[in-house]
């Protein structure tokens, strides 16, 4: 009876585990994933080069875009955006200037997102040049930018100008 009362205890104790191990239990697994909003400037070396014998009857130089001169976006998909475009390393009184490598001389110019030009393009806070909501494709998408210098009634004085403009895209 001593040998039989042990191992009646262990098979019990292994049927109630052994029953424990059948029994299902259940639970969740939570699948999430989360896009972002994001918009990037693609094109980061874009080129607007005026073509000085482009000179219209009023005695300004207006040149259209190259395949250089546009800007390029990429946004995800249905993600509203605006492109402001900065004033220029060398904004005075109110007008974006080339100036020479020596910086002795400046010509104004101004930068549109129209060929016709007259949407200047400007910041988005002075709702100004393409400034109507953007969607964005996941793709890129290329804006031109097309131009018009000013020239001083003096005329321009000879030399290579140059100036940069910062690409903003808000969203």
């Amino acid at each position: 009876m001593k040998i039989f009362v042990p191992v009646l205890a262990m098979s019990a104790l292994l049927a109630s585990t052994v029953a424990g191990w059948s029994a299902p239990a259940t639970g969740t697994l939570q699948v999430k994933l989360t896009i972002a909003k994001e918009c990037k400037v693609v094109s980061s070396n874009a080129i607007l080069t005026f073509d000085s014998t482009k000179v219209s009857a009023a005695g300004n130089i207006e040149d259209d875009t190259g395949k250089n001169g546009a800007i390029e976006v990429q946004c995800t998909r249905d993600t509203t955006y605006k492109i402001a475009l900065g004033e220029g390393e060398n904004y005075e009184n109110g007008s974006r200037r080339m100036k020479t490598a020596d910086g002795k001389n400046f010509v104004a110019y101004v930068l549109y997102s129209d060929s016709k030009r007259e949407r200047p393009w400007g910041s988005v806070d002075k709702a100004l040049g393409v400034n109507d909501p953007l969607t964005g494709t996941n793709a890129r998408q290329s804006y031109p930018v097309y131009g018009r210098v000013f020239m001083p009634k003096a005329g321009i004085a000879a030399g290579d100008y140059a100036d940069t403009v910062t690409v903003t895209v808000e969203f």
